[in-house]
C-alpha cells in the first residue's frame, strides 16, 4: 500500500470539472438514440493525471470519483452500462506516489 498525500486545490478543481463534465457527457455517449437507435459499440475516458483511489482526509481519487459518477448517474439505467462498452483507463507519471 502506496502512502496517502493530501488533496490539492488543483486536483479539487479538476474533480468539480470532471462532475460537470461527465454529469453532462456519460448519458450523451452512452444512451441509445431514440431517434436513430444508435449506441456506440465502445467509450473510452482516459485520465492522464490519475491519483491514488483515496486521499489523505478519505476523499476519492480521480478513479474512485469517475467510476462513481458513472454508476451512479441518474441515467445509468438507460445508459446499457458494461465493461464491453465502457472502458476507463488510468495513468499518471509519479512514481513516488502510489
Amino acid at each position: 500500500m502506496g502512502v496517502l498525500w493530501p488533496l490539492e486545490p488543483a486536483t479539487a478543481a479538476k474533480h468539480r470539472l470532471y462532475q460537470r463534465y461527465l454529469d453532462a457527457w456519460w448519458p450523451i455517449l452512452l444512451q441509445t438514440s431514440q431517434r436513430t437507435g444508435y449506441s456506440r459499440p465502445r467509450v473510452t475516458l482516459l485520465d492522464a493525471f490519475a491519483g491514488p483511489g483515496r486521499y489523505e482526509g478519505g476523499e476519492p481519487g480521480s478513479p474512485v470519483f469517475i467510476l462513481d459518477r458513472l454508476l451512479h448517474h441518474t441515467a445509468a439505467d438507460r445508459m446499457n452500462l458494461s465493461p464491453r462498452r465502457v472502458h476507463l483507463v488510468f495513468s499518471r507519471k509519479s512514481r513516488t506516489r502510489t
